[in-house]
């Protein structure tokens, strides 16, 4: 803009200099300054549009740039909860159904969990629990405390 601007107003002067000479050589009347004044007006108002113009594509190619960061922040966000979601299902295999004072519960053998699944060590101290079963006391996680947890419980048929 500063630079069409700045064409307008050195043309505007080169124009009006033989009119404002004392020793000109060429006059020019006025009918003539006045066409000369709208054409540089005209040249001043179409360096203004293609201006904006510049500017209104530079906004909409950063509008299209923020655009496409979200939609792959979006993506990231989605594939996150997707492997969160994976990291945190338990494998069915070490399920078992115990007999405790309460009655038949589900449980998952935590020696059976370390094997099986990688992220044993992130789960809950507080749903572990000791149980006498298969003849002797084990340590095992209890299948709803884990479901509280936010861990999804395999389903055993």
């Amino acid at each position: 803009m500063s630079r069409i601007l700045l064409a307008a107003i050195l043309g505007l002067g080169l124009a009006t200099s033989p009119v404002s000479a004392p020793q000109a050589q060429a006059q020019i009347n006025q009918e003539q300054a006045g066409q000369l004044l709208a054409a540089l007006a005209a040249i001043g108002v179409l360096g203004v549009a293609i201006d904006k113009y510049k500017d209104d594509r530079k906004d909409r190619e950063r509008e299209r740039e923020r655009a496409a960061e979200r939609e792959r922040e979006r993506q990231r966000d989605r594939d996150r909860y997707r492997d969160h979601r994976a990291e945190r299902a338990l494998p069915a295999v070490c399920q078992h159904r115990v007999e405790t004072g309460r009655g038949l519960r589900a449980v998952y053998g935590k020696r059976c969990l370390q094997r099986h699944f990688p992220q044993a060590r992130n789960l809950p101290r507080r749903c572990e629990r000791i149980v006498h079963a298969f003849g002797r006391d084990r340590a095992v996680y209890g299948a709803r405390c884990l479901q509280r947890q936010g861990w999804t419980v395999a389903q055993r048929h």
